[in-house]
Formats: C-alpha cells, structure tokens, sequence
C-alpha cells in the first residue's frame, strides 16, 4: 500500500512539472512578428520567447515614420494555468487584464475572463507559416460583438 501512495505522488509531481512547457510549446507558432494591413497603416504584433514559461507580445501602429504603441501582452504559464495579459495603455487605467487558457490544439488557442467588459474572449489560429488571426470577442453594451484580425507573418 505504501509503494503504490508513493508512486501516486510520484506520478503527480512528474505530471505537473511537465503540463506547462507542453501548453505554452503548443503556441510556439506565435513566435514572430505579425502584419495587419488597414486603410490608415499597418498594426504590427511581435511575439518573443523569454524563456520555458513565458512569451512576450507587443502590438504597435506605423504612423507614417512614428510608432504608435497599443499594448503590451504576456503569455505566462503559471501552475497549471496559461495566461494571456494585455496591457492596453487607455484601457483598464493601463493595469493589465488576465485571460485564462479555456481550449488549446495544435493550430488554436482561446483565452476567456467572462468578467472583463470586453473583451470576455481572445483567441489565435495558426493557418499558414506566414498567417495568424486573431480574434477579440464578447458582449459589449448588450451587443454580441467578433472582430478578426487577419495577420501576415513579416519575420
């Protein structure tokens, strides 16, 4: 009875020692910078690896020849839970805002936090090498509002 209690607990510390590498290896495709073409310029994302439990993403606009920053994102494993953290320099009093891991495959990853005002979901899908989208989501003013960004991959 004792061996198998201790190789339970064996078991259990090897298995969550080595779910978050796994998860945050499982968006790896996120790596890189990222190109949203609009009317008035481009919106950049670009995406780096700090190390084994944590990315950073950083969106900003071409203005011309000025860049204009709109947010700062983390993607940190933490326990057993992926979080996505942006901080949007005019929103939220510029405090970031945590959204937890809700579905993840190879190709797709969905954040929610059902309580922010919106949006309540964020999520990615890797099509292609060079295409990502992202799309933002939830009830804003009663209104179930979706918009997707549809990135090309620059580097």
């Amino acid at each position: 009875m004792k061996n198998s209690m201790r190789i339970l607990l064996i078991l259990s510390i090897v298995m969550t020692s080595c779910a978050p590498k796994e998860n945050l290896s499982k968006v790896h495709w996120m790596i890189g910078t990222w190109e949203y073409k609009t009317s008035e310029g481009s919106v950049f994302e670009r995406w780096i690896q700090l190390n084994d439990t944590a990315f950073q993403g950083k969106s900003y606009w071409l203005d011309g020849l000025d860049t204009v920053f709109l947010e700062k994102i983390d993607l940190v494993q933490k326990d057993m839970n992926l979080l996505l953290i942006p901080t949007v320099v005019d929103q939220n009093q510029g405090k970031p805002v945590q959204f937890s891991l809700s579905e993840i495959d190879r190709f797709a990853v969905v954040f929610e936090n059902l309580q922010h005002d919106f949006p309540q979901q964020i999520a990615y899908e890797y099509h292609r090498p060079d295409s990502l989208i992202a799309i933002i989501s939830g009830n804003q003013n009663e209104q179930e509002r979706t918009f997707t960004v549809p990135m090309r991959r620059v580097k």
